[in-house]
């Protein structure tokens, strides 16, 4: 659902709708805490809208996962959103996350 909106969000600022960053920061906190907390939790996942079967993407790949949520979140604080502080949080928790995976996750 978070991808969604990211993707949703991002068109109309592609579109040049004024006053979408707000809400694209907050998407990107809640992709990066859901992607988080995936990688966190899971020793493999399958990210499908339910329409199409998608194949799982593999417990070597689960570590890709605090990659892509360090990248939104850094895209997020370059939006200048009035939620910095809860973005530098969850991408300094997310940094420590992929640090401990990296140490004896893979």
């Amino acid at each position: 659902m978070a991808d969604q909106a990211v993707s949703i969000l991002n068109g109309h600022i592609a579109e040049g709708e004024l006053g979408m960053e707000q809400a694209l920061a907050e998407a990107y906190l809640w992709q990066a805490f859901s992607y988080t907390m995936i990688a966190d939790v899971f020793n493999d996942f399958t990210f499908s809208d339910k329409r199409e079967a998608q194949p799982p993407i593999g417990a070597a790949n689960m570590g890709g996962l605090y990659s892509t949520a360090i990248t939104n979140l850094t895209s997020a604080l370059a939006l200048g959103s009035n939620i910095d502080l809860e973005l530098t949080a969850m991408r300094a928790r997310t940094r420590h996350a992929q640090g401990v995976w990296n140490l004896i996750g893979n």
